[in-house]
């Protein structure tokens, strides 16, 4: 439990170094794959957003979970589309579900 604790306070801390420092400027970095880039760099950023969407909404910052979500949305969203990979859905779906968990 004790390691669990520490790992968890880990996350909290860099995921408020990426989002605060940079605000919007990561997410949208990460957003901008999603809709033009290569399929291995989107694949890469949905599994950050993931990341990012799992942590905020485990410790109910609901400001940057709204910050991050309309940055991300659109491009989560056409993530979606049938001739994406299954793991790239799948990746997307996760993060939408994250995100609209506490907002």
């Amino acid at each position: 439990d004790e390691e669990e604790k520490l790992i968890d306070e880990w996350h909290i801390c860099v995921a408020n170094v990426l989002l605060m420092n940079g605000k919007k400027r990561l997410l949208e970095a990460l957003s901008l794959p999603l809709r033009h880039g290569t399929r291995s760099l989107a694949r890469a950023c949905l599994v950050t957003i993931a990341w990012i969407s799992h942590t905020l909404a485990k410790h109910l910052y609901v400001e940057l979970q709204l910050m991050a979500c309309s940055v991300l949305a659109q491009g989560l969203i056409e993530s979606l589309r049938f001739d994406r990979a299954v793991e790239e859905r799948v990746l997307a779906t996760f993060s939408l579900l994250n995100f609209s968990k506490n907002s």
